[in-house]
């Protein structure tokens, strides 16, 4: 894997999961993180915390430097299943993700 440059982004606007589904911490705009590393380790500690859990890319569509991906995200939470929908803003900058913003619907 390629190493994401040092200014690559994301911002989260959907990071803590609640019984009804997930929230914007902190309100209103989310949490900015940087570098590969740190996203890498915010991804994992997010699944890790959601074991049933499951991404399924709905739509996808790009023009210039910029690309949106419509998802919905499902999950089993104390054998209660719940889901939200959502849309990821990425730019790309040299074939890489520079930036990533997430918005939740839920």
């Amino acid at each position: 894997m390629r190493e994401a440059p040092p200014l690559c982004t994301v911002r989260f606007t959907g990071v803590g999961n609640t019984a009804a589904g997930l929230f914007t911490r902190p309100a209103p705009d989310g949490e900015r993180f940087e570098g590969h590393a740190r996203i890498r380790a915010v991804w994992e500690q997010f699944f890790a915390g959601s074991p049933q859990t499951r991404v399924d890319t709905e739509e996808i569509f790009a023009a210039g430097d910029g690309c949106v991906v419509r998802w919905a995200y499902s999950w089993v939470k104390e054998g209660k299943p719940g889901h939200v929908r959502g849309v990821d803003v990425f730019r790309v900058r040299d074939g890489q993700v520079v930036e990533k913003l997430s918005y939740v619907k839920g």
